[in-house]
């Protein structure tokens, strides 16, 4: 009878060594997608932020480019930058793939577009810290207010001037020679600097942060791990006390 109670009482601790053994093993799986997806979700933002660096040096590209060549096309294409960064215009499927140098050598999109989503739109889906947010608020507002210096420059090739209020209403003879003195000027570069700053600011920031959640992560898995090998270990010898109690209840019976 002490025989075959040993025997239940074995086969029972084994019995749920085993299903903690199982719970502990859904439990890594479950951790290991975690991970998979804090990865990726730093990669989306690592994506995000480049976008921004990218979309100003694009818009600078067009614009010294129109001062160059006067042609309208490049007016077009630094609308249509701005429009995709600010969501009023459908944005390019992968667009952090490269997409507008295609677009000046052929003249044709690469890709198809979807749905029009803001940059500043798709920072908040990515669920950035506020610190991180506050930092590429930082960046856009500084590459709006270049765009003003641009928009400048566009205008005095066609001979268009500030009013009193700011308003490009005042006719006059083009001036090239304003307009890339603008776009090369130190004031040009010293706001492009602007930009860049809290972009640089927001990777090293990113990049703390992230590593650390990942870091945390892998600890808990390790500690998954050991929890998962201790306990399938300790149903393994469970297993062969139970079989060693059956052998020696045959023998006795």
């Amino acid at each position: 009878m002490q025989s075959k109670s040993a025997h239940i009482a074995v086969a029972a601790a084994f019995t749920i060594l085993v299903g903690i053994s199982l719970i502990l093993a859904m439990l890594l799986i479950r951790h290991d997608r975690t991970i998979a997806q804090e990865q990726a979700k730093r990669y989306q933002s690592y994506l995000l932020a480049d976008e921004l660096r990218q979309s100003s040096d694009d818009l600078t590209r067009m614009v010294r480019t129109y001062a160059a060549t006067s042609d309208p096309r490049y007016t077009e294409y630094f609308q249509n930058i701005l429009d995709i960064r600010n969501g009023n215009a459908p944005r390019p499927e992968d667009y952090h793939i490269i997409y507008w140098d295609f677009v000046v050598a052929t003249g044709q999109t690469p890709r198809q577009s979807a749905a029009p989503a803001s940059l500043k739109t798709l920072m908040q889906e990515a669920e950035f810290t506020a610190e991180e947010i506050a930092l590429m608020e930082q960046a856009e507002a500084e590459s709006n207010d270049l765009v003003n210096l641009e928009t400048e420059a566009m205008n005095a090739l066609e001979g268009l001037y500030k009013d009193a209020s700011g308003n490009y209403t005042i006719q006059g003879s083009p001036d090239p020679e304003l307009a890339r003195s603008l776009l090369y000027s130190e004031e040009y570069h010293r706001a492009k600097e602007r930009i860049m700053r809290p972009i640089e600011q927001f990777f090293f920031t990113i990049d703390r942060r992230t590593a650390a959640e990942i870091a945390a992560h892998h600890q808990q898995g390790r500690m998954l791990g050991m929890a998962l090998i201790a306990a399938t270990s300790i149903a393994a010898l469970l297993g062969l006390a139970s079989i060693a109690l059956a052998v020696r209840g045959s023998r006795e019976g």
